[in-house]
């Protein structure tokens, strides 16, 4: 008897630890084993997930994501068409009344979104400019200001950087930030908000803006007859060349604001009566696409965005 037990343990298979075990599995089909897999089809381990074509991990991917389709990952974004995670990308034109700052829609029907307040102790903004950072800067009659582009708050800079006639900024090509007022351009520093004489545009008054455009002239509203509030009038300015040609009369008056669309090569005015226009830059003419009953006292466009 004790013969036959020995002969009968000695036929048995004998287990090896690991193999066959939970712990690791290297069948080819699908499994759910919670150790880890090298199987070429998709499953939904916790530990590992060969899948090439989307991940089904438990704990999200910190680092980075593989699937092709749109995501909304905290660290990374791999969709080739947009990136849901970022910030909102800077809008290509604002505008402005003497309080509020708004971004505008250069396409139909050019509707307004409001960004927010300049503040209850801000001087009234009379008009803005954007860097080539998508920094906004800003004048008021005889103050220069930096600008929240998110919040719309407005920070005093300088508050006797002006005359009190201040109403006109832009940025040219180069970055170098301007202001006007009056008959006078203005180069303005922007660390300390303090303003340089450039040029004057005599006889001419500024009217309540001028816009760079990326072939480095200055489109300016002008008074026809020296009163901001009267009709306005196109000209052009060239900063290198000191030249200065008329354009022609916008048929509008009150006309505060002027801004650039480098995908339609369009010019956008805006005046007190709420009205928005395309400006004609060969003739002057300006048309109304939108009336918003908002009085707007300003615009510009947004160089940052000239590459897009």
């Amino acid at each position: 008897m004790r013969l036959f037990l020995i002969l009968l343990l000695a036929g048995c298979p004998q287990i090896i630890p690991g193999e066959g075990s939970i712990g690791d599995d290297d069948d080819a089909a699908n499994d759910d084993d919670a150790g880890d897999d090298d199987d070429a089809a998709d499953d939904d381990d916790a530990a590992d997930d060969d899948d090439a074509a989307d991940d089904d991990d438990t704990t999200p991917d910190p680092i980075d994501d593989d699937d092709a389709a749109d995501d909304d990952d905290a660290a990374d974004d791999d969709d080739a068409a947009d990136d849901d995670d970022s910030t909102p990308e800077p809008a290509f034109i604002y505008a402005h009344t003497s309080t509020d700052l708004y971004t505008i829609d250069p396409n139909p029907p050019y509707a307004e979104t409001w960004i927010g307040s300049f503040g209850s102790t801000a001087p009234q903004v009379t008009d803005v400019g954007v860097d080539l950072l998508g920094t906004i800067w800003g004048v008021g009659f005889s103050a220069s200001l930096s600008i929240d582009s998110t919040t719309g708050a407005a920070a005093t800079l300088n508050a006797t950087a002006g005359d009190g006639t201040l109403n006109a900024m832009t940025v040219l090509a180069d970055g170098t930030v301007l202001a006007g007022g009056g008959s006078n351009i203005y180069e303005m520093n922007p660390s300390t908000g303090a303003l340089t004489f450039d040029r004057s545009i005599s006889p001419w008054v500024f009217a309540g803006d001028m816009v760079g455009l990326p072939d480095g002239l200055l489109y300016c509203l002008v008074a026809a007859n020296g009163d901001p509030n009267g009709p306005t009038t196109l000209i052009v300015v060239d900063p290198t060349l000191g030249a200065i040609t008329e354009i022609g009369g916008t048929g509008h008056g009150s006309m505060f604001g002027l801004a650039y669309y480098n995908e339609n090569g369009q010019i956008y005015g805006f005046n007190a009566g709420g009205d928005t226009f395309i400006v004609d830059p060969t003739t002057g003419g300006a048309n109304v696409v939108r009336s918003a009953g908002i009085e707007w006292w300003g615009a510009t466009t947004n160089p940052a965005r000239w590459s897009d």
